[in-house]
């Protein structure tokens, strides 16, 4: 198992650059996110491989189509339901 870590340091650029690169890779299992503008743009973005987030203030009312159910806060691909 590999680990790898990004930080885009508050650079929107960084970021978008950081999140097409992802998508060339064919040797991802798992995506792990922090904040609610990342995982948002990953979501967006990645479609193929799953995202594990964390750190949403209100993730569901951030507009990334997430919902709680019960503890857990759950995706919903299609947007908010």
């Amino acid at each position: 198992m590999a680990l790898e870590n990004y930080n885009a340091q508050n650079n929107i650029n960084a970021l978008e650059n950081f999140i097409e690169s992802l998508k060339t890779r064919d040797d991802l299992d798992l995506i792990f996110s922090i904040g609610t503008v990342t995982t948002k743009r990953l979501i967006k973005e990645i479609k193929d491989i799953p995202i594990v987030f964390t750190d949403l203030g209100a993730p569901e009312y951030s507009g990334g189509g997430f919902r709680l159910e019960g503890k857990r806060c759950q995706l919903h691909r299609g947007g908010n339901p």
